[in-house]
C-alpha cells in the first residue's frame, strides 16, 4: 500500500494517494474465503490469509490497513462499515498472488532500477529549500516504514506491475471490423412510415351500467386507496431551556476552586526553538553560527541547505520535553543556546526564546472556566434526569401537553403522515426545524400504538426528544359515489382501447401489405425520420417502442402499442451515417477494457486455485466486523 500511496502522492501530495488504491480490483469473490471454517491445518490463529505456504498475519495486515486509511482521515470502524477493510484485504491477497506468480516467472528488478523509480517518484514532491533526501525522510516518517521496507515494497510493486502489464498487453486488441460493427450498431438511425390509430377515434361507446361500474370498482379498488397515515407530536427537551434553569452561585465557584486548587496551578514552561541534525559536526556548526549572531533557522539552512531540520518555537513543560533535554533547558536563561546534545532523535541545538514560572490562577482568573465546567457537569446530570422524568410521565399516561405543564419542554405537532413520508394533507407541511429528524420521527410513529410514546433519545444537535403518537388514520378507500365519473371515463377508455386493438388486428388480417392497411383504415400515413437507439423518438412513439422499431427488418411491418393508441409501422430505410474517428476509438477502448477486466478476473481466479489462496473470515469478523 505504501507504494501505491507514493505514486499518487507524486502528483497530488502525500495526502491524496490512497483512495484509488483501495478501490483497484475491489470486486469480491476472486479469492476463496473461509466462511465455512476450512482455514485450518498449519495456519495459525493470527494469520488472516494464506497463499501457498506464505501467510499474512493479522498484525501485519492491521498496520497496512491503518497506514492506508490514515491520509484519508477514515477510522477502521468507518472503513469496515464502508466495505474498505475487506477490499484492502482482498487487494493484499491479490498482490501476494501476483508477487508469487512474478517470482515463479523469474521476474527480477535490479537495485539501480529500484533506486531510479524511487527518485522519479520523489522529485515532484521536492519543494523550495528541500532535497530528495529530505522528502524521502518525510515519506518514510509519514508512512511509518524504514528505507528497507520502502525498497522491498517498490521491488514488489514493480514486479507485480510488470506481470500485470504483460498480461494485459497479451489480450487481443479488438479488430477494426468488430469495432466498426459495434459503432455502426450504436450509430444507426431509421426512417419509417406509420399509421397511427388512436384509441380516442373509437366513438359511440355506450355508458356503463351500474353492474359494470361495480365490477370495475372492485377490480381497481386499490387505485383508489387512501393509505394509512399517523399524526403525533415531538416533545423536545432543549439544552438552552435547561441551561436557563441552572444557577451557579459564587459560593459554588469558590468551593470548586478551593477543592481543586492544584488544577489551577500552571507549571513552569519554556518556549524553545530547536533543530535536529544528523551529525555532531553539523550541530556544532549550527550552534557556533547562532552564537555568532545568526538566527537558528538561518544557521540550519546554512549547514544543511534547507530548513527541514528546524522546528519553530514550541511551549514545553518538564513533562512534555525529552528527558535528555529537560535539565539543560530548564536550567538555561532566556536567549541561551543549548547544545549540541545527542538524543534519540539525533544531535539537537536549541534556543530558549522565553520562559514562564509556575503560577497559580487567582479565583477571579479561574471563575469563567469554573462556571463553564460546573454548567457542563450539571447540565449533563440535569439533561438525563429530565429525560428520565419525561419518560416516566409519558409512560404513566400523560399527554404531551400535560408533560409540558410539569417540565419545561417544547411540543411540536406532526401532521398526519404516510409511511412513504408524504403528508396526508397536501396543504400541510412538515415542521422545518425537524426536517433532518424526519426519518427518525416517521420510524417511531409507525412503531407505536395510539397514545404511546417512544423512549427519549438524543438528537444530533444535543437536544433530547420523544415521539408521541396521537392518532392512526387506518387505510381506507374512496367511496364509489365520489369517483363515479372517473370510473365511467376509465371504463369508456378501456372499451376504446379494446375495440381499437381488435380493429388493428382485423386490418392486418384482411390486408396483405402496408399500403392496403392504410387504405382500409381511411387514415393518412405519416413519416418519422432519424430515429436513433439512444435518443428520444418523435411523438407519438415512446422510448419503449425503440426496441420494436430496431428489431423490425427493413421493408417489414410491425405493430407498436402506445399509451394512447396503436401504430402500424413499416421500416422504409436505415442509415449508419459517418462514424467519427473519436467515436470509433472510444468503442475500441471500451471493448479493450472490458476484455482486459474479464481476463484479469479469470486470471486471479486461476491464481487463487493454483496457490490455494484462503482468507480467514472468522478472524476478520472478530478483529473488525465487531466494531460495527
Amino acid at each position: 500500500m505504501a507504494m501505491n500511496a507514493l505514486r499518487r502522492g507524486a502528483s497530488g501530495g502525500i495526502g491524496k494517494f490512497i483512495l484509488l488504491g483501495l478501490l483497484v480490483l475491489a470486486g469480491g469473490g476472486l479469492v476463496l474465503t473461509d466462511a465455512g471454517g476450512f482455514f485450518r491445518n498449519g495456519v495459525g490463529s493470527n494469520d488472516i490469509a494464506k497463499i501457498k505456504g506464505d501467510s499474512l498475519s493479522i498484525q501485519k495486515f492491521d498496520r497496512s490497513l491503518r497506514r492506508a486509511l490514515a491520509p484519508l482521515n477514515i477510522g477502521v470502524e468507518q472503513a469496515t462499515q464502508m466495505g474498505y477493510t475487506r477490499q484492502i484485504l482482498n487487494n493484499e491477497v491479490r498482490t501476494m498472488m501476483m508477487e508469487k506468480a512474478a517470482h515463479d516467472y523469474g521476474i527480477q528488478i535490479s537495485r539501480p532500477m529500484i533506486a531510479k523509480e524511487i527518485h522519479t517518484m520523489l522529485i515532484p514532491m521536492v519543494q523550495d529549500g528541500q532535497n530528495v533526501d529530505d522528502v524521502l525522510n518525510q515519506v518514510l516518517a509519514s508512512q511509518g516504514i524504514s528505507e528497507g521496507d520502502l525498497v522491498d515494497s517498490i521491488n514488489r510493486d514493480m514486479s507485480v506491475n510488470i506481470l500485470g502489464q504483460t498480461l494485459q498487453a497479451g489480450f487481443a486488441t479488438p479488430s477494426d471490423a468488430i469495432a466498426n460493427d459495434l459503432a455502426a450498431y450504436m450509430n444507426e438511425s431509421r426512417t419509417l412510415k406509420y399509421i397511427y390509430l388512436a384509441d380516442s377515434s373509437i366513438k359511440n361507446i355506450p355508458a356503463p351500467t351500474e353492474e359494470q361500474l361495480n365490477e370495475l370498482y372492485s377490480a381497481t379498488k386499490e387505485n383508489y386507496a387512501v393509505p394509512e397515515s399517523r399524526a403525533g407530536h415531538v416533545i423536545i427537551i432543549s439544552n438552552d431551556d435547561l441551561r436557563e434553569t441552572l444557577e451557579i452561585s459564587e459560593d459554588d465557584i469558590r468551593a470548586e476552586y478551593e477543592r481543586n486548587i492544584d488544577s489551577f496551578t500552571l507549571p513552569e514552561t519554556r518556549s524553545v526553538s530547536q533543530s535536529i541534525l544528523r551529525s555532531q559536526e553539523q550541530a556544532e556548526d549550527v550552534a557556533k553560527a547562532v552564537k555568532d549572531g545568526k538566527s537558528l533557522k538561518e544557521a540550519v539552512k546554512a549547514a544543511t541547505g534547507g530548513t527541514t531540520d528546524f522546528i519553530p518555537a514550541q511551549l514545553m513543560n518538564k513533562d512534555s520535553i525529552l528527558e535528555d533535554l529537560r535539565e539543560p533547558v530548564f536550567a538555561a536563561k532566556k536567549g541561551d543556546i543549548i547544545g549540541p546534545i545527542e538524543t534519540a532523535l539525533g544531535f539537537q541545538v536549541l534556543k530558549l526564546e522565553d520562559l514562564k514560572k509556575a503560577k497559580t490562577l487567582t479565583l477571579e482568573e479561574a471563575t469563567i472556566d469554573i462556571r463553564n465546567e460546573l454548567t457542563d457537569l450539571r447540565m449533563s446530570d440535569l439533561k438525563y434526569d429530565t429525560a428520565n422524568t419525561v419518560d416516566d410521565l409519558l409512560a404513566s399516561g400523560m399527554s404531551p401537553e400535560e408533560v409540558k405543564s410539569e417540565i419545561p419542554v417544547t411540543i411540536i405537532e406532526i401532521p398526519a403522515i404516510k409511511v412513504s413520508g408524504e403528508l396526508a394533507d397536501t396543504e400541510a407541511s412538515f415542521p422545518k426545524n425537524l426536517e433532518s429528524e424526519k426519518p427518525s420521527v416517521l420510524q417511531a410513529l409507525y412503531e407505536l400504538e395510539e397514545g404511546q410514546s417512544s423512549p427519549v433519545y438524543e438528537m444530533p444537535n444535543g437536544d433530547m426528544a420523544a415521539v408521541f403518537l396521537n392518532k392512526i388514520n387506518t387505510k381506507s378507500f374512496r367511496p364509489m359515489e365520489e369517483i363515479k365519473s372517473e370510473l365511467e371515463a376509465n371504463w369508456i377508455k378501456d372499451q376504446q382501447q379494446s375495440k381499437n386493438a381488435a380493429r388493428v388486428e382485423k386490418l392486418i388480417k384482411d390486408n396483405a401489405d402496408f399500403t392496403s392497411i392504410a387504405k382500409a383504415s381511411g387514415l393518412s400515413t405519416k413519416t418519422a425520420k432519424n430515429i436513433k437507439r439512444d435518443a428520444q423518438p418523435p411523438k407519438p412513439f415512446t422510448p419503449v417502442a425503440i426496441s420494436t422499431i430496431f428489431d423490425t427488418a427493413p421493408a417489414e411491418m410491425a405493430v407498436v402499442d402506445l399509451p394512447e393508441g396503436t401504430a402500424v409501422i413499416k421500416v422504409t430505410g436505415y442509415n449508419i451515417g459517418d462514424i467519427k474517428p473519436e467515436n470509433l476509438e472510444q468503442v475500441k477502448t471500451t471493448l479493450q477494457e472490458t476484455v482486459s477486466n474479464e481476463a484479469m478476473a479469470t486470471y486471479f481466479f486461476y491464481l487463487g486455485n493454483k496457490y490455494n489462496a484462503r482468507i480467514n473470515d472468522r478472524l476478520l469478523q472478530r478483529a473488525y466486523m465487531t466494531l460495527q
